[in-house]
């Protein structure tokens, strides 16, 4: 479960980049875009996010037991805010991404 929310963490990062990118604004690291797309309203909660950078980086670089286990209990929270995203970017880039499709 934890390599999944890195892998999904990774993934959304990355493409909230690539949309802020269509729109214009410049961002280049996790937390700087975190930040811009939370100014822009694609994100509700910012402190979740800032979190999840957090635990990704945890879960990344240490071999803690217990901060897994941590971690761990945290992730099934993390969901409601990655459906929620997820279905707002959905349909604020649904034009592009049927053009990628």
């Amino acid at each position: 479960m934890i390599l999944r929310f890195v892998l999904v963490y990774e993934l959304f990062w990355k493409t909230l980049k690539r949309f802020l990118a269509h729109e214009q604004i410049e961002a280049n690291y996790p937390k700087e875009v975190l930040s811009k797309a939370y100014q822009v309203y694609w994100l509700e909660n910012e402190k979740m996010w800032l979190k999840m950078i957090e635990d990704r980086n945890v879960v990344a670089h240490t071999y803690d037991e217990e901060k897994a286990k941590e971690i761990y209990e945290r992730i099934r929270g993390y969901s409601p805010e990655l459906r929620r995203t997820y279905t707002f970017l959905q349909s604020k880039f649904a034009d592009i991404l049927s053009d990628e499709g």
